[in-house]
């Protein structure tokens, strides 16, 4: 197994006012923050580490039992995927979406919908293992809301939340009034 043949995509796709959904392009992401490095630094080495920013800013220390919960309830803007206005480019030592765009049906706001929960899936004839993680925003603000940024959010210990990755879309993608866009991570290996 050859870990260059890890990869990490991002797709957006539109929910209309009729509820078709409208699979939109895949873009390839290339931006793992330093907080999931010093996590499979810890599963690794059996040790702990005290330099994990939190999406406060606080170093945390992570060891070796704890692992990362990327899950959310409607709702919840602190872990799952996370959206943002933000379009500054994205470095490894980002710990936390530039700009979110936080829950609600007000100006400015989405509707935050639950995590789908991954199902790990294999294509066996090209022996590609993948999983999905998923979440759908609603635009019920009366405007147009633009996503420029998305991130994956976990947490551990219940109260200390961390992003383990940051995209800045290629594109920003516009959720019209009323409709809705589905954010989709796609974890793959193929061996």
């Amino acid at each position: 197994m050859n870990l260059k043949n890890l990869k990490v995509t991002v797709r957006l796709d539109r929910i209309d006012k009729d509820g078709r959904v409208h699979v939109g392009e895949e873009q390839e992401t290339h931006s793992w923050t330093a907080q999931i490095f010093k996590q499979f630094f810890c599963y690794i080495t059996f040790q702990s580490i005290n330099t994990v920013k939190d999406t406060g800013g606080v170093n945390r220390t992570l060891n070796y039992s704890t692992y990362s919960n990327c899950t959310a309830t409607a709702g919840q803007v602190t872990r799952g995927i996370i959206v943002g206005i933000g379009n500054t480019p994205t470095t490894i030592d980002d710990y936390k979406l530039e700009t979110v765009i936080t829950d609600g049906s007000g100006a400015g706001q989405l509707e935050y919908e639950a995590t789908v929960s991954a199902t790990v899936c294999t294509n066996s004839p090209a022996g590609t293992w993948y999983f999905d993680h998923k979440r759908t925003f609603t635009n019920g603000s009366g405007d147009t809301i633009t996503i420029n940024e998305v991130g994956l959010y976990g947490y551990w210990s219940t109260i200390y939340y961390h992003m383990l990755e940051r995209t800045v879309l290629g594109v920003p993608y516009s959720v019209l009034n009323g409709e809705g866009c589905i954010v989709t991570y796609r974890i793959s290996l193929t061996v």
